[in-house]
């Protein structure tokens, strides 16, 4: 017999852009079919969007017009990351959304580039400057120039990926209207006591401190460290990964523009990670730093206008469970972590949309949630890893393969850096977020240069390869230099 279990009501406790992201996105697949509620609490915090190309995607799934977006909140397009890092800062590369060369057949790109280089004994010093001579994103970016991909079979334009810097207050107050014109209510209190049920643990409701009842049959935590429900109320314990990425704080700074170019700049020293957007309107800058060997005032004193100025804790790790019972996190109140690669707001529209495709319903949902906290875990692991990648070979001098010790460190990433060592590739994984042609890029950007590529490329014509890839590298030159400039394109697309 068929019954009826559906969600009727969920309630999302917390006031910050992932609380309200959240809702949206729930309100918008159920339009009037589902009650959702957001239990304000007093503890909102300042963040600073950074959104991947993903996010292009996810406003497009909630209906959201681009251009109303971008006009609403300051925004400009980004075409990737600009990466400074070293003790004297002397690696520069660029890490693109779009792709570098094309595939020969089985084997990727970035081989016959190792193949060429030993060819032509090229200094591996500078090879990274070359690599991204292959890379239209790449080039298009650092010369200031814009334009959206164009769906063309053979067509340069077609290789562009893209994504969009916005104005944090705005971007939110954006996301809280369109949330609140999708029926999303919000009440404002304290949390004084959740009430759970003595035989199933599932949340029954949440008493606020004037004695206002709020139930529902689905509870979200959005609460920010606090983790009001997932930990005070379900009692689930946190996995610490601050042995491998130790940056417990961060200031968030907004001044006046100083450009608009159409990329995200990071800038890592020995100390601390600098990441750098502008908007039409504004420049922003955050600094992460480890405040056990770094004083707040030290990393301060030449980046920010303290008057402009938030500053923020953060604690690297996840939850053992991000789904328990009645009650699924997201944000800092389940994973956590400095924003070197990417930024928790992208972390928190990735993961609702998974939750809403194994929605739960009002009984026997642990299957779902199961399979929730498979993926998500292992996706955040793999994310971790990353930032961990990142975190050594931007901090290392010289981070050639004979140097790095990398015995304290996850199993998972001492295997990336081992198979890229020997054979130039990466193992293969499941839930990543960034693709292995990522990895490519920043392992090769900081100088960690295989030593040896596939060798299935010795079965090809070499000096015909060389010729097309010669020939690639002249197009997107050209290419590039018709493209309109990024202010220019903003101009013309947003106030045309």
């Amino acid at each position: 017999m068929i019954t009826n279990n559906a969600i009727n009501s969920m309630v999302i406790i917390g006031n910050g852009l992932t609380a309200w992201t959240v809702a949206l996105a729930i309100a918008h697949r159920f339009k009037d079919n589902l009650k959702v509620t957001i239990v304000e609490l007093n503890n909102d915090s300042y963040e600073l969007p950074w959104l991947l190309p993903q996010g292009v995607a996810f406003h497009s799934l909630l209906g959201i017009d681009e251009r109303d977006l971008m006009r609403a909140t300051d925004a400009t397009f980004s075409l990737g990351t600009q990466y400074q890092g070293g003790s004297k800062l002397e690696h520069n590369f660029f890490m693109p959304y779009g792709s570098h060369g094309s595939s020969i057949d089985f084997v990727d790109f970035h081989h016959y580039y190792l193949k060429n280089q030993m060819q032509e004994n090229t200094n591996s010093d500078q090879c990274h400057e070359k690599y991204q001579d292959y890379s239209f994103s790449a080039k298009a970016a650092l010369k200031g120039k814009f334009i959206h991909p164009q769906n063309r079979s053979q067509s340069l334009l077609s290789t562009l990926n893209y994504s969009i810097n916005v104005d944090p207050t705005k971007y939110k107050q954006f996301i809280i209207e369109r949330a609140r014109e999708g029926g999303v209510t919000s009440q404002i209190g304290i949390p004084n006591k959740v009430n759970v049920c003595n035989e199933s643990a599932d949340i029954l409701s949440i008493t606020m401190n004037n004695d206002t009842v709020v139930e529902g049959d689905f509870f979200i935590d959005c609460s920010g460290h606090e983790a009001f429900l997932i930990e005070k109320a379900m009692n689930i314990g946190y996995q610490d990964w601050s042995q491998w990425l130790p940056y417990d704080k961060g200031v968030i700074s907004k001044s006046e523009k100083d450009n608009s170019s159409p990329f995200t700049q990071i800038i890592a020293n020995e100390e601390t990670f600098l990441r750098k957007t502008s908007t039409r309107t504004a420049s922003f800058s955050e600094i992460t730093f480890d405040s056990k060997n770094t004083r707040f005032e030290d990393v301060t004193l030449n980046n920010f206008d303290l008057k402009e100025s938030h500053s923020f804790d953060i604690k690297a790790g996840q939850r053992v469970t991000h789904w328990h019972k009645n009650c699924i996190s997201f944000g800092k109140a389940v994973v956590d972590f400095p924003s070197l690669g990417i930024s928790e707001i992208q972390v928190v529209q990735e993961s609702v949309m998974r939750f809403l495709e194994l929605f739960p319903t009002k009984c026997n949902s642990e299957l779902l949630a199961k399979e929730y906290n498979r993926l998500t875990e292992l996706r955040m692991k793999n994310l971790r890893d990353f930032q961990i990648e990142l975190s050594i070979l931007s901090h290392c001098p010289k981070p050639g393969p004979e140097i790095l010790d990398l015995d304290d460190y996850p199993p998972s990433v001492q295997g990336d850096f081992e198979l890229f060592k020997y054979y130039g590739k990466f193992p293969y994984k499941e839930e990543v977020i960034f693709k292995h042609s990522d990895l490519v890029c920043l392992f090769m950007g900081f100088n960690y240069i295989p030593k040896n590529y596939d060798c299935l490329l010795d079965k090809y014509n070499f000096s015909e390869l060389k010729k097309q890839y010669e020939l690639m590298k002249e197009s997107i030159e050209y290419t590039v230099e018709q493209l309109p400039s990024h202010d220019e394109y903003l101009k013309d697309g947003l106030d045309g």
